[in-house]
């Protein structure tokens, strides 16, 4: 066996015109936008890297990607590419959105602060529904009450749940939708999620679902910590209440990047919305 010194695959890319100055000289606020495969993440990326080599902080930089898979690819490149660097971080450098708003609670939290796994929370809706059923509580409507057992009927009621905590919705605006639009089983989710909440809190524990972090994150104090850069990759997937987190970090940037394809919005049925791609506030608009 003989080892070898690992080499780069990456190569080093060159830009013109708009996109050499965002990534050599650029302030303010830019969108970014083109086509998949046009280059838009690798212009962020090099742009990150190049505030790098200019002196800037990498504890200064906050980049985030829409999901922990992206945050990943992401880092490996960058890490990649900064591997011959005299390069130091007091942090991840790249962050999903959930690991920001987990982060956050965390530093705004003197109690203890864990997340729970979506098999436990799965768990979690599975025993208080079947509760419901042999009980005859939660006012669900009588062609439903046979689903209450089954795992798809949980299945579906956390995603419904997921979406609304993911829109600031809680038990008590649940309700009231449920009654206003004569939706009884909403009504009924809305009872259950107040009912989940409860044992939740008597685990002695803050403890949340990714779903959970970002309206937490919200309803904590500002932020301790602002950034000198701000870049967001793949913007078209992030829903309303993370645009809105995110938008706290961005006054205070020298410079903003906010990247992706509003075309390729494809997670609505996670919630994703392309809105704060296209309608975020910018200085600069650069469309590869």
């Amino acid at each position: 066996v003989r080892l070898v010194k690992a080499t780069s695959k990456l190569r080093p890319r060159s830009w013109e015109g708009e996109a050499s100055h965002l990534v050599h000289e650029g302030t303010g606020r830019w969108r970014v936008s083109g086509s998949a495969g046009s280059g838009v993440s690798s212009l962020l990326i090099d742009t990150v890297i190049e505030r790098i080599k200019q002196g800037w902080d990498p504890s200064s930089l906050l980049i985030i990607a829409t999901s922990k898979e992206a945050a990943s690819r992401l880092r490996h490149e960058i890490s990649e590419l900064v591997s011959q660097m005299d390069y130091v971080s007091q942090g991840p450098l790249v962050r999903s959105v959930h690991s920001l708003a987990f982060a956050l609670i965390r530093d705004a939290s003197d109690d203890d602060v864990r997340l729970i796994t979506g098999a436990e929370q799965d768990a979690v809706i599975r025993e208080l529904l079947r509760g419901q059923a042999e009980d005859g509580r939660g006012g669900w409507p009588p062609e439903q009450r046979e689903g209450l057992r089954m795992v798809g009927f949980a299945r579906q009621l956390r995603d419904f749940l997921l979406r609304a905590v993911e829109r600031g919705i809680g038990p008590a605006e649940l309700q009231e939708l449920g009654a206003q639009y004569d939706r009884q089983n909403w009504s009924a989710a809305g009872q259950f999620l107040q009912e989940y909440k409860q044992v939740m809190n008597l685990a002695g524990s803050h403890s949340y679902s990714a779903s959970e972090l970002v309206t937490a994150a919200l309803a904590g104090p500002e932020p301790r910590q602002m950034y000198r850069g701000v870049f967001v990759d793949d913007a078209q997937h992030l829903d309303p209440k993370s645009a809105e987190l995110i938008s706290k970090f961005l006054p205070s940037a020298e410079l903003a990047i906010i990247a992706g394809d509003a075309q390729q919005s494809i997670f609505h049925f996670r919630g994703a919305n392309p809105e704060f791609l296209k309608k975020v506030e910018v200085d600069h608009e650069l469309i590869l």
